[in-house]
């Protein structure tokens, strides 16, 4: 089981960003396009460590 406050205050989460192509250059060596992408993948924060608990064995 997990229990969490819902408090803005308390609990932060980062909104997500989809993937991207961000770079593409050409490779003359390997005769290829070489492409960099990037993308933006969040997770809960939480502010106070008193604002979940986790318990097992319920």
């Amino acid at each position: 089981m997990a229990a969490y406050v819902n408090d803005e205050d308390r609990v932060n989460f980062d909104l997500t960003v989809p993937l991207s192509r961000v770079v593409t250059q050409p490779s003359v060596t390997e005769m290829a396009y070489l492409t960099a992408y990037a993308a933006q993948i969040g997770q809960v924060k939480l502010l106070y460590p008193q604002t979940m608990r986790y318990m097992d064995g319920i």
